[in-house]
């Protein structure tokens, strides 16, 4: 999940350093890489205790009721740059961020550790 990750964001990266005119979008991009390492422990102990899980469109989402308001926020801003990296990859392929959070999505799925939730297709929740 490391280098997958570290793929993304450098991609993220690298399609905003492309024009000398986006060097606001170069700073955005590592502001937004470094956020992502920053709540990664937190992101990684909400899928072990089985309050979050992975779903089919390539973001966290809760695997049953809500979640308390210091991680509700974490897996909003990290849904938020996901959301942003997607469409900056998009961008670059010619595609949609759709499309790109789908693809993440089975990459993600097929990463999840044992006992992590990961949402199939059809939209259940299934237990690694």
């Amino acid at each position: 999940m490391k280098r997958l990750f570290s793929i993304l964001c450098s991609a993220m990266i690298l399609s905003a350093m492309a024009s000398p005119l986006d060097l606001a979008s170069a700073a955005d991009a590592a502001a937004i890489k470094n956020a992502m390492i920053a709540r990664k422990a937190t992101i990684e102990s909400l899928k072990k205790s089985g309050k979050i899980g992975e779903d089919n469109k390539g973001y966290l989402a809760p695997v049953s009721g809500g979640l308390a308001g210091g991680d509700a926020a974490t897996i909003s801003a990290e849904n938020a740059d996901r959301g942003k990296v997607y469409a900056a990859i998009a961008k670059k392929q010619g595609t949609t961020a759709a499309l790109v959070g789908q693809r993440r999505a089975i990459q993600l799925a097929s990463q999840a550790k044992p006992g992590e939730y990961v949402q199939a297709a059809d939209g259940a929740w299934k237990k690694k």
